[in-house]
């Protein structure tokens, strides 16, 4: 059984369990958003460098502690390629907290807005923190 075909039965087994979302498995074309802070055009990409996306929220206590450690893994793994971009699927949060959260944040990355939870849903994002891990093939790693 090659890599691949091993990778897809795990991630099967794991779908069956209950521990993958369904919506992560089918990653569709990369799409671009807005950074909620500087309005720079960011690109989602994989092509340049695996891509860590992570599900991140301006009011969720539980996200907000991960900001730190969400900035330490990015210094730590840009260096070797990995590109780091949040993404913001809270509806019930308003532009400017949102603008306003992240500003003061300082994550070291880019945080788009998805208004429209395309990506959330795509992803199957639950939670936040939620984070997926995309090769430079787009293909889900985690």
């Amino acid at each position: 059984m090659d890599k691949l075909s091993v990778r897809r039965f795990l991630a099967g087994a794991l779908l069956l369990l209950g521990l993958l979302p369904a919506g992560a498995m089918a990653y569709i074309a990369p799409t671009q958003g807005r950074d909620v802070v500087s309005g720079a055009q960011v690109s989602l990409k994989p092509e340049s460098g695996p891509l860590v996306m992570v599900f991140v929220s301006a009011r969720c206590p539980c996200s907000a502690s991960h900001e730190p450690v969400l900035a330490k893994l990015y210094q730590e793994f840009s260096s070797k390629g990995f590109r780091f971009v949040g993404i913001h699927s809270n509806v019930n949060e308003t532009p400017e907290e949102t603008q306003a959260h992240f500003t003061q944040a300082k994550l070291p990355f880019p945080v788009i807005a998805d208004p429209e939870l395309r990506l959330a849903d795509q992803f199957g994002a639950l939670k936040t923190p939620h984070a997926f891990v995309l090769s430079t093939k787009g293909e889900l790693l985690y």
